[in-house]
């Protein structure tokens, strides 16, 4: 089958596909830019999915087309302006910081780590984490509109995808609530994380229609936390920081503690 003649199944399959791209706000000319390899000859949404979009590769191959057509949104939405996506070997101060600014300047906001009762960066323990920071979403201005002071809960030896799943609840519980976005989840099983950056309109509109999941074709698009905890039951309490003694400043009151907010 050449590459700009799709069959009729899979024009069917992208016209769905494009469908809940343009639900979730993306333009046409993002949905071609996602769609990896179409043809600049190829403008059309729905004929550029169908072309390249795994949409093609799970139909008539014996795969699942529903699968395939979830897959295809998935890839599609993190390749997007409003993706996030971070190496599951993450530093979250190096590799988070810059794709979630990206993704929030499409609405308008900004978003940097910030340092906990020092001017400069504190890295008691470990040089690529430091175990608390500030959250901080700013205007254009650079100025901040929303603040969290964030610990990485206690567990001793945690994967770094551990962390970022933590770091991910806190964001969309705290600083991101605070100005009506969500990440959702899309993948952690790929080698990285991969989100997408959503209003709370659009969300809301989403679940009304395809369940909490998003299950647009019957597949969960979506994790949605604090559903994807990583494991919180193996937090210590006994371990958790004591911030006068490791940062040599008291632990501001409304530090986002992943332990509290969910009492494991």
């Amino acid at each position: 089958m050449a590459r700009d003649s799709p069959s009729d199944d899979a024009i069917t399959a992208a016209a769905d596909v494009v469908d809940v791209l343009r639900q979730f706000g993306l333009s046409d000319e993002e949905i071609v830019g996602g769609a990896i390899e179409a043809p600049d000859s190829i403008r059309d949404a729905t004929k550029a999915v169908a072309v390249d979009g795994a949409v093609v590769r799970g139909l008539g191959t014996g795969g699942d087309p529903d699968r395939a057509k979830t897959g295809t949104v998935r890839g599609v939405l993190s390749e997007s302006g409003r993706g996030v996506t971070v190496d599951n070997m993450y530093h979250h101060k190096r590799t988070l910081e810059v794709p979630l600014d990206r993704a929030l300047a499409e609405f308008g906001y900004g978003f940097e780590f910030r340092s906990v009762g020092s001017d400069e960066w504190i890295e008691p323990e470990h040089p690529d984490h430091p175990r608390a920071f500030r959250l901080v979403v700013v205007d254009d201005a650079n100025d901040p509109v929303a603040t969290a002071a964030f610990r990485y809960p206690p567990t001793d030896g945690a994967h770094p995808s551990r962390l970022c799943r933590a770091l991910g609840t806190a964001l969309n519980d705290t600083v991101l609530a605070a100005i009506d976005v969500r990440m959702l989840l899309l993948d952690d099983g790929s080698g990285s994380f991969k989100w997408v950056v959503v209003d709370r309109e659009t969300l809301e509109t989403l679940a009304s229609a395809y369940g909490p999941t998003l299950a647009a074709f019957g597949e969960p698009l979506v994790q949605r936390g604090p559903e994807y905890k990583y494991g919180f039951r193996e937090i210590d309490r006994s371990a958790a920081v004591d911030h006068q003694s490791e940062f040599g400043v008291p632990e501001p009151e409304e530090t986002f503690a992943i332990e509290r907010a969910y009492d494991l």
